[in-house]
């Protein structure tokens, strides 16, 4: 995937620095944190993350959410089992 990320989509991203995202990865769990930062790779950074499990969309509402775990300080979610990724409002 770095090669065909250009330096130019990356700045795009500059945009949501330090806002909450939503990230949806291959094997089911959604990871929400600060966005701090990304790789050409599409490597994510988030800060005060939080997992959860056996939720069927990004959309949920964390507080009915069941089996969410706190995964605190910076987490590295791999570019490549990234599935989809929003900003919450």
């Amino acid at each position: 995937m770095s090669s065909s990320t250009s330096s130019s989509e990356l700045e795009a991203l500059r945009v949501y620095l330090n806002r909450v995202l939503r990230i949806k990865i291959s094997d089911g769990r959604v990871i929400e944190g600060e966005f701090q930062c990304i790789d050409r790779d599409m490597n994510f950074i988030l800060g005060q993350a939080t997992e959860y499990h056996g939720v069927a969309d990004v959309d949920f509402d964390a507080s009915e959410a069941a089996n969410a775990r706190s995964l605190g300080g910076m987490v590295m979610v791999p570019g490549a089992h990234i599935l989809s990724c929003h900003a919450k409002k």
